[in-house]
């Protein structure tokens, strides 16, 4: 299903915690986050639905792929996430101080990392290129996903993070 808000400008983290909220109350027990411009290989997709039981964040790709580019395959940490309903509680969902572009994937991966672990399964992603002016990540962005990434080793200081929002 395709959800939005009303957010001005577009709130990435509000629109997945509405997802979130919205698909746990229809009794969905795995729920798949997915950019619309991110395709996951098949196989680690099902595996990562086959494992999300544990209640840890699943990340159905370990390495991704701009169309349109001639960048090598790298890491990313966004474009689909494989998640629980339990998962999205524990870590508290998005932040949605982060607004219009960046920092919002980072965020979920660091305080997953943090509290209850990520799971990264083989395979390719394909993700659409966006320009530089698409994709730039406002500072203040740029500042709140720092603060998550300096307490990714440090519970305390991670739901101390949380409990801000």
């Amino acid at each position: 299903m395709t959800v939005d808000t009303d957010h001005e400008p577009f709130n990435l983290g509000a629109c997945r915690n509405a997802a979130v909220e919205l698909a746990a109350g229809l009794g969905a027990d795995v729920i798949i986050i997915s950019d619309a411009d991110t395709l996951p290989p098949p196989s680690a997709l099902a595996a990562a639905i086959a494992q999300a039981g544990d209640h840890r964040l699943h990340i159905p790709f370990d390495n991704c792929v701009y169309a349109g580019t001639d960048s090598p395959p790298g890491l990313a940490n966004g474009g689909v996430h494989v998640v629980t309903p339990t998962f999205w509680e524990t870590v508290g969902g998005q932040d949605e101080r982060f607004v219009g572009w960046g920092g919002d994937d980072d965020q979920l991966v660091a305080v997953a990392k943090c509290l209850v672990g990520v799971v990264r399964h083989p395979g390719l992603a394909v993700s659409l290129w966006h320009s530089d002016a698409e994709r730039i990540c406002a500072q203040p962005n740029r500042d709140l996903v720092g603060e998550y990434w300096r307490a990714v080793s440090n519970p305390t200081a991670m739901r101390k993070l949380i409990a801000q929002r």
